[in-house]
This record gives C-alpha cells, sequence and structure tokens, in this order.
C-alpha cells in the first residue's frame, strides 16, 4: 500500500466499523457481483460517486491546524443513523477525491462521466428521458438499443450468459444515473458496455485458464437475428470469435466496433478513452492479424452444405469420403469442460480427424437424432439423445475445404439453442 493510499484510508475516518457499516451499506449497489473489491474501495467508490453528484454537506466539520476532526469510534453509530451513510461519506471525503486504483477504474470504465454520451451518432433514440425518476422512459430507451449492447457484448465476451449478465448491469447502471445529464443516450450505453466488456473479457481469460479441455465461444442463436444487433455480421462466426481471443481487448473492442457495428475513428476513441490515431492503430493489426490467419469463408450456403456431407460420412466413419471433405490442417476442437467421453486435446491434420471419426461413428452416433439451428450466422447440427440437448455440432470452412470440426458439448453452453423441426 503507498503513502497516498493509507492516508486515503485514514481520512475516511472512524476506523474499521464505519469502513465496514459503509461498505454493507453500498455494497449491493455499486458492486452487485462483489467481484473481488475490498471494503476500502467499495467505501471509496461510493464517496467518490456521492461526491461526484453533488451531495455535498454544507460544511465539512471542524479543523485544527489545517486537519479535520477524525470522528471517534463512539460516535459513529449515533452519527449513521442521524446522517445517513451518503451524508457521512460526503462529510469524511469532502474535501480530496480518493486515491484508490478502483476510482481510476471507474473513471475509465464504469460510465460514471457524462463525456461518454458525446461523439455518437443518435439513430433515432431521443435524449428526452423526462427526468432522473423517470423509469419508463428510461426503460423504454435501453430496450430501443438493447439488441446492440448484447451484440457488442457478445462478440467481446463469446459468451452468451456472460453477455445477458454485463448488459444487465448496464440497465442496473442506466436506472440510478441522472439521466438528464446524457446528451446521447445510445452513445453512453454503448460507451458503458464496450468499457464493462473490456474488464470483463480481462478477468474471463483468467478463469478460462483453468478449462479443462480446448475452449470454444458459447453458441448463439441467430435465427431471428443474423447480424445480431450489428449492421454487418462481422466478428460473429466461430472462426473469427476464435481468432479475436488472440487480440488485446482494445483491439477486439476496436475491431468489434468498426467492423461490425461501422462506428467511425472518432466514435470509438471516444469510447476506448484514446485519440483517433491510436485507434486507426487497433484496427489495423486486429485486421492483419485475422487476415493473416483466416483464409477465405465460404457462403452460409456452402458451409450448410459442407456441414451435410460431413454429417453423412462420419456417421458412416467413411474415412476416403471425410479426407476429401478436410484441408491438411484441419483441426477438430471438442468443448466438453472435462465431460466424460469426451476428447481433451484438439486432433489435427485430415488424416488424423478422419481416423479419429472413423473411430467413434462404431459407439456415438447410436441413438442420436439431428435437427438443425442457426447459430452464429452458420448453420449447425444439435445432437440430440433421448430427447435431450447432447451438443452442438458445426464445421468452419473455406474454399479449400473443412478447416475446423467444432463439437460443443459442455452442457452449460446449449442451453439456448433453439432446435428447429
Amino acid at each position: 500500500m503507498t503513502a497516498g493510499e493509507r492516508g486515503g484510508h485514514a481520512r475516511l475516518g472512524g476506523g474499521t466499523r464505519l469502513r465496514n457499516a459503509l461498505g454493507e451499506q453500498f455494497m449491493a449497489r455499486y458492486d452487485p457481483d462483489q467481484t473481488g473489491l475490498s471494503t476500502r474501495d467499495r467505501v471509496a467508490l461510493a464517496a467518490y460517486t456521492e461526491i461526484k453528484k453533488g451531495r455535498r454537506p454544507a460544511a465539512c466539520g471542524s479543523t485544527s491546524r489545517g486537519r479535520r476532526r477524525r470522528k471517534p469510534r463512539r460516535e459513529i453509530d449515533e452519527l449513521l443513523a442521524a446522517d445517513g451513510p451518503e451524508n457521512v461519506l460526503a462529510r469524511q471525503r469532502c474535501r480530496d477525491p480518493p486515491r484508490s486504483d478502483l476510482v481510476k477504474w471507474w473513471r475509465s470504465g464504469g460510465a460514471r462521466e457524462t463525456t461518454m454520451g458525446r461523439g455518437v451518432a443518435d439513430s433515432g433514440v431521443s435524449a428526452e428521458l423526462g427526468g432522473a425518476d423517470d423509469l419508463e422512459a428510461a426503460a423504454a430507451v435501453f430496450t430501443q438499443v438493447r439488441p446492440r449492447l448484447f451484440g457488442i457484448a457478445y462478440r467481446m465476451l463469446s459468451s452468451v450468459s456472460e453477455a445477458e449478465d454485463l448488459v444487465q448491469e448496464v440497465w442496473l447502471r442506466w436506472q440510478t444515473y441522472d439521466r438528464a445529464t446524457v446528451a446521447n443516450p445510445e452513445a453512453f450505453l454503448a460507451t458503458t458496455t464496450t468499457r464493462l466488456a473490456i474488464n470483463v473479457l480481462q478477468s474471463a481469460r483468467k478463469r478460462r485458464e483453468t478449462y479443462i479441455g480446448p475452449w470454444l465461444p458459447e453458441p448463439v442463436d441467430t435465427g431471428a437475428d443474423p447480424y445480431l444487433g450489428a449492421e454487418r455480421g462481422e466478428a460473429l462466426e466461430f472462426a473469427a470469435l476464435l481468432l479475436m481471443e488472440k487480440l488485446t481487448p482494445n483491439e477486439r473492442a476496436a475491431y468489434v466496433l468498426r467492423e461490425a457495428f461501422d462506428y467511425s475513428y472518432a466514435q470509438i476513441a471516444d469510447i476506448l478513452s484514446s485519440a483517433e490515431p491510436a485507434v486507426r492503430q487497433l484496427v489495423s493489426r486486429a485486421r492483419k492479424h485475422i487476415a493473416g490467419e483466416r483464409r477465405a469463408p465460404v457462403t452460409a450456403a456452402e458451409q450448410r452444405e459442407l456441414l451435410t456431407t460431413f454429417l453423412t460420412a462420419a456417421r458412416s466413419g467413411d474415412l476416403t469420403a471425410l479426407e476429401r471433405l478436410f484441408t491438411p490442417d484441419v483441426t477438430s476442437l471438442s468443448d466438453g469442460n472435462g465431460r466424460k467421453g469426451v476428447a481433451r486435446t484438439p486432433v489435427v491434420g485430415a488424416a488424423r480427424v478422419a481416423k479419429f471419426l472413423r473411430a467413434i461413428s462404431t459407439w456415438f452416433w447410436d441413438d442420436v437424432d439431428v435437427r438443425w439451428a442457426i447459430t452464429n450466422g452458420q448453420t449447425s447440427a444439435v445432437l440430440l439423445r433421448d430427447g435431450a440437448v447432447y451438443g452442438l455440432l458445426t464445421v468452419s470452412a473455406t474454399t479449400e475445404g473443412i478447416d475446423k470440426v467444432l463439437w460443443l458439448v459442455n452442457p452449460e453452453k446449449n442451453k439456448a439453442v433453439s432446435v428447429a423441426g
């Protein structure tokens, strides 16, 4: 802990009891998921937020030789009961903002700055919210842009469940924010979503280090909305999502906003709190990385035809037919997170993948029914056993043939898949 942090800690006043009492008051409001924040940081964050809203007492308390008098511990309960925790926080911190690193995070990614609403086209969303307490108007605005917010979050996180949780967090913040200060609600909400997604992505990558076997993106149903809230279907297919896992969070955000949602470089710079030339570099690096590792993909119709042919050959264990479908460096990836009977290492090479499929054809396809689904803009085969979804199977293909066979058999990832007849 630095000297500045120690000083900030002391200026809260009142010792552990005050910090704990105030921390509990604000824990649910400012950190509903309790993602590892200390009580001190929760209090500091709450104090900073209250002060930014102007909730200060008329006076900051008596001073002596330039220093504020600290409340003794026996007065804490009376202080809380009389003034309420918000005023206590403001009084304890009215001179200086907290110096915690959490505050820096909050200012850059926590959607507390009103400048986040500038620079992005309005796209027909009205900024008239009818006042800070008009939740009905706030809900109408949020509902209108929600598909876009989910599209951004999913492309950033490659997870339906995490994207839904993040959008819900954005809604909670939108409810409590002073919406009268927001000039452009759509820009504000998109900025909040992107910045939170960058933070979540950093922690998600650490969690995936303990994942058992290959990790694949969670499939998302795009039957009703092929572009998933975007202007284009870019950065949505499994192959693209896998390649984006190798980008830095800021590169990924810039690439998603530019390629899928057609944001200008100036708008992206405002969202990422960066300069326009730096954003151009981020997008350029992301494009080069993805283009360098991805060959020309086939059309959606061609992908479905290849998947259908592949299923026929895989069920029969036809080695020759399988090898004809594959590129020389084809890879079979099975995402089961330790599920019994699921391969935990990638199988690489046309001959090895074909032999692997022939080996499992003697038992795997027994009692398996196949239905179709549109996920991530492409056709997938939903594998059913005893009427329940066992997993999802799809292929990624280029003009040279199938280059990836993807088995998504982690039950937690297939809950949102809708099955066609």
